[in-house]
């Protein structure tokens, strides 16, 4: 039986014969982010209490499940908790815990195909990994294959994939609707990869821009001077390596669509995330290398940003930012540079822009997952970096406002990797990091 579906075996719904039991007011809603043991777990880092007595329900649009007491929580599921707070200890009695029910939902997206998962017991139904998820294209879905591709072509990594489909509550996610395009470089984007070409190793701190040029032109990666720490460099570049999806170190050296990444640990302070450019260069401060606690955590840095390229979010951005000045919301609303978006005519600028990168953060966030765990990394470590880093300082995470990032994170691991989680892990390919399951 599915691990999704143990949990909730035994269940009881409530009926209006049933009176629910007065609900003091809410301590805190959140998101699971240590399962503990039934009896001790936490929310959004508060340590909460499940006691005999306490009320544990599972909460849809349309109903109130009572569940067995003090049920296993899933890592980043939704809940909220009525109860009184320990002044001592902090931590939360709970009179009552409410979880948001799984349940299927529409999902949408444009991304790289990854890896392709073969077909299960020979069946006609093709299953991808892209976008962060393992999508099943049924034998009934016939993909949009749009010029250059001919009509012969086969799904296969490399290649565009749009689509609608159905997420189900086991992570899976079934396509109804797919289009395919070839990855080719434009020639907008060779100019802009061409434009940013460096060697990251070579600038030192005479190169280093002054605070005049920073705040009239922006900072310019091409003078943030490298760092001198020779160990922290050797291992920000192994992991790096290792996190670079099979397919693309596949592609030949002379293929436009292959990029040559670079890791390069940086003298940059008052930054706390890595820069990255589209031609694959990535940039990662040296107080945010030595701040994090381990392999996986350092991997979920380098992750996102190689994901973030992979997926050429910056380079589909310049040309809907260009739309955005010319005022024609119609072509970013259609898709055309960012699909998904589902932007209307007549919002603002700021807000557009502001959505263009909440979605490519997502996006990032999820794709940064599948290439952690297909190289054998800790992908639950990588919505804590991300909270951890929010603070400017070094605090206890319970200290720490838990921001979007690591919160939507907290969400993937609960809607698409909890089955994947609940099984005992796999031994890893370190060296080609080739594995292509997802949430199987």
């Amino acid at each position: 039986m599915p691990a999704v579906c143990i949990r909730f075996l035994g269940l009881l719904v409530l009926t209006p014969a049933l009176p629910l039991l007065a609900q003091t007011s809410a301590v805190l809603s959140g998101v699971v982010t240590d399962v503990g043991t039934p009896a001790v777990f936490t929310v959004n880092g508060s340590r909460i209490h499940c006691a005999p007595a306490t009320r544990s329900m599972l909460v849809t649009q349309s109903k109130r499940t009572l569940l067995n007491s003090c049920p296993a929580q899933i890592l980043g599921e939704s809940v909220t908790v009525y109860g009184p707070r320990d002044g001592g200890s902090g931590t939360i009695i709970a009179n009552e815990i409410d979880s948001e029910a799984p349940g299927e939902r529409g999902v949408d997206g444009f991304a790289v195909i990854d890896a392709i998962i073969q077909p299960l017991d020979g069946s006609s139904t093709t299953i991808v990994s892209a976008d962060g998820y393992a999508i099943s294209i049924p034998g009934a879905v016939h993909p949009v294959l749009q010029a250059p591709l001919k009509a012969d072509a086969k799904v296969a990594t490399n290649l565009w994939l749009r689509y609608t489909g159905t997420q189900h509550v086991d992570g899976s996610v079934t396509a109804t609707t797919v289009t395919l395009s070839q990855n080719h470089l434009m020639e907008r984007e060779r100019k802009a990869t061409t434009k940013l070409e460096f060697d990251p190793a070579s600038v030192t701190e005479e190169n280093r821009q002054g605070n005049w040029s920073k705040a009239f032109r922006g900072i310019d990666p091409k003078r943030i001077p490298a760092s001198r720490d020779a160990a922290m460099q050797q291992r920000v570049e192994s992991i790096g390596t290792r996190l670079i999806p099979a397919y693309q170190r596949d592609l030949p050296s002379d293929d436009p669509a292959r990029i040559e990444f670079r890791f390069q640990v940086v003298d940059q302070t008052r930054r706390y995330d890595a820069t990255t450019l589209p031609n694959g260069i990535i940039l990662i401060p040296e107080q945010v290398a030595t701040r994090l606690e381990n392999d996986s955590q350092l991997a979920a840095v380098l992750a996102d940003n190689i994901a973030s390229t992979l997926e050429k979010q910056e380079l589909r951005q310049i040309p809907a930012r260009r739309a955005l000045t010319a005022g024609d919301l119609s072509l970013i609303a259609g898709g055309l540079f960012v699909p998904g978006l589902g932007l209307a005519a007549g919002v603002p600028d700021v807000m557009a822009n502001a959505k263009m990168m909440k979605h490519a953060e997502e996006q990032s966030g999820r794709v940064s997952l599948v290439l952690l765990h297909q190289a054998g990394y800790d992908i639950t470590e990588a919505p804590k970096v991300w909270w951890m880093l929010a603070s400017l300082k070094p605090k206890p995470l319970a200290q720490v406002s838990i921001p979007y990032r690591a919160r939507y994170l907290y969400h993937i691991l609960a809607t698409t990797w909890h089955a994947q989680l609940a099984l005992p892990a796999a031994p890893a390919d370190a060296k080609s990091g080739s594995s292509t399951s997802l949430a199987n």
